[in-house]
């Protein structure tokens, strides 16, 4: 007589059943197709194992593992639990649980089971040891629930302060096709985050791009409401005023060339708002590009911005020297753990900027490097075409060189050109693929702006133009 799987079955409850079924996805095509229920739930299977596990055999245990009831299977688990905690210190007792555990994993056939034995067992059972068996069963494990237990086990290494692991496998699992994969890997990495939060956000920082959507939101559920969106937001480029932008980031927000804030104020209040550091990048030290206000709104932490600033802004007084963080000048990059300014010449003045992130993207601000060729107006702008665009393209050369490819580049469109207006633009664009262009610099006269806009985007279809608004 199998006591457990007799009182297992004497519980059934064919409303509850149906509930269950439906609960666990076991429909055709389902996660759990096929699996079928008796309707007991989770703390009701825990009292019948606590007083039924002594008394349980081997055969018991592989006679409930066997069944089509899914909560038989999982009372056979439980009394395998029982058995590891009571075994002390008898390492051959929790050895022969954890053969029999790993004999058996076909049985172990759904999240719940998984998640309620594998690191109670496997989990303790490594505690000291390598997580050799984890990995492999993360990588060459036969189906989605084996490979599932190889990432969960570790919440045990996870409560002992063990957390490499759990990085480690996390990595190996981290494009996997399935969504339940998916939320396991998060789920563990937000515990993982729990003691160590700084760890967890230098391991998102050069990844959370690509991360599939459910594994990101799962791994960030305890950050700050503000921070989530802004990681699931990912980098985003906001347009403020002349060739002012906000680039935000999860782990910092930057300001390009404040000059004037929107009507509004929305640029102070969304930098006053905000708990992340905030960097004020300016090019150089023309007034519509080099406006120190910002440098005086705290964040939420009570916390200013850090002046970049190029090496004119210093040398013209726009700035006391000691208050930069860092003084840009071409050739010369600032580094930092969260992103690094690369500072290359200008046709004019100052600097042009790549900012390069730990996922690889890179956003550039031109500041004034254009092709900057008046072939109409005042005497007083012209310049040879063959000086400006010599200057010109030996800049895109070498930005060429270094970042062959732009996610968002803020460049000028200056209707004060005339029919040149584009041709800067145009001639980045055919030597850079950018994703995303941001015009600057067009002093109001939106119509010029947005027939330049739809000129460069019939000629450029797979660059993906805004339009300020």
């Amino acid at each position: 007589m199998n006591r457990l799987l007799d009182r297992m079955t004497a519980l059934r409850d064919e409303r509850q059943a149906e509930v269950l079924a439906r609960f666990f996805r076991t429909g055709p095509g389902q996660y759990g197709e096929g699996d079928r229920f008796l309707g007991v739930k989770v703390p009701v299977t825990r009292t019948v194992v606590k007083e039924l596990w002594r008394d349980c055999s081997d055969g018991d245990l592989e006679a409930c593992l066997a069944s089509e009831y899914h909560e038989a299977r999982l009372a056979a688990l439980l009394v395998l639990v029982q058995r590891f905690r009571h075994a002390g210190r008898d390492v051959e007792e929790k050895r022969r649980c954890i053969d029999f555990y790993l004999a058996h994993l076909d049985a172990v056939n759904n999240w719940d089971l998984v998640d309620l034995s594998c690191y109670e067992l496997l989990g303790n059972w490594l505690l000291d040891k390598d997580a050799a068996l984890l990995r492999k069963l993360a990588v060459e494990g036969r189906t989605i629930w084996e490979q599932r237990i190889g990432i969960v086990s570790t919440m045990q290494f996870l409560r002992h302060g063990r957390l490499d692991d759990t990085y480690a496998i996390a990595d190996l699992l981290l494009h996997h096709p399935h969504d339940l994969i998916h939320k396991a890997v998060g789920w563990l990495l937000r515990e993982a985050g729990k003691r160590d939060g700084a760890r967890l956000r230098a391991y998102l920082a050069p990844r959370y791009a690509s991360m599939p959507r459910t594994l990101l939101r799962y791994a960030i559920e305890k950050f700050p409401e503000e921070e989530r969106r802004a990681y699931l937001r990912g980098l985003c480029v906001t347009y403020v005023c002349h060739s002012c932008f906000l680039v935000e980031t999860p782990s910092f927000l930057m300001v390009f060339d404040y000059w004037k804030d929107r009507p509004d104020g929305w640029l102070k209040k969304r930098l006053t708002e905000t708990e992340s550091p905030v960097y004020l990048v300016i090019s150089h030290f023309h007034e519509d590009h080099c406006n120190p206000e910002p440098l005086s709104w705290p964040n939420r932490r009570n916390l200013l911005p850090k002046a970049i600033v190029s090496y004119d802004v210093v040398k013209k007084r726009r700035l006391p020297p000691e208050l930069p963080l860092a003084v840009l000048r071409p050739g010369q990059p600032y580094a930092c753990p969260d992103f690094r300014l690369t500072p290359f010449p200008s046709t004019d003045m100052g600097v042009s900027v790549a900012l390069s992130l730990p996922d690889g993207s890179c956003v550039f601000h031109a500041g004034d490097l254009n092709n900057w060729y008046f072939s109409e107006g005042e005497a007083s702008l012209k310049v040879s075409l063959r000086d400006m665009e010599g200057r010109f393209l030996s800049v895109v050369r070498s930005l060429q060189a270094a970042f062959p490819r732009i996610q968002h580049l803020m460049f000028p469109l200056d209707p004060r050109l005339g029919k040149e207006c584009e041709r800067g633009a145009v001639q980045l664009l055919e030597r850079v693929k950018v994703a995303h262009f941001h015009p600057m610099h067009y002093w109001g006269q939106e119509a010029a702006l947005h027939a330049a806009l739809a000129s460069l985007s019939r000629r450029f279809p797979d660059t993906c133009f805004h339009a300020p608004c």
